[in-house]
């Protein structure tokens, strides 16, 4: 795909979102950040506005947001990219999972075929999984209830 040019105020705006969301506890999401899953570049305008930065109360709106907005495939870019990362990072520095980032991963379960390609089966590919991701991510996959075409997949 080519690089898509955005206007310096979009840029500016989005970079002022990723402050906003860095500091984010409870409330209204700005709707700027409600409008990023039906742009055509919404990859490249998520990044303007850092996720790695978010709080995790930040990350739990942004996957309500991404899980029931976007089509599987965009959900699974979303997990891959934005939330396994954001996870693996929290367990490895804290030894445990935040609260927000624990529903995250309950809501990323609204789309099971995405959340099995987009976190489990990249997770176990790396081959680096610890035992506490695992046991974090399985109590996830036990406390759902999944479709059984899916996790017959699984």
């Amino acid at each position: 795909r080519p690089a898509v040019k955005l206007d310096s105020r979009i840029i500016e705006l989005y970079k002022e979102v990723g402050q906003l969301l860095s500091r984010y506890t409870s409330g209204k999401i700005p709707k700027a950040f409600k409008r990023i899953p039906s742009l055509e570049c919404w990859a490249d305008v998520l990044q303007l506005t850092e996720p790695q930065n978010w709080s995790p109360n930040a990350v739990y709106q942004a996957t309500r947001l991404f899980s029931s907005n976007m089509n599987a495939k965009n959900a699974v870019r979303f997990y891959e990219a934005i939330l396994l990362p954001r996870l693996r990072h929290d367990i490895k520095q804290n030894k445990r999972l935040h609260f927000a980032l624990y529903q995250s991963m309950k809501k990323s379960l609204y789309k099971p075929a995405a959340f099995f390609k987009g976190i489990l089966l990249p997770l176990c590919q790396e081959g680096n999984c610890t035992l506490r991701e695992a046991v974090i991510i399985g109590s996830i996959i036990q406390k759902v209830t999944i479709p059984p075409l899916h996790a017959r997949l699984a």
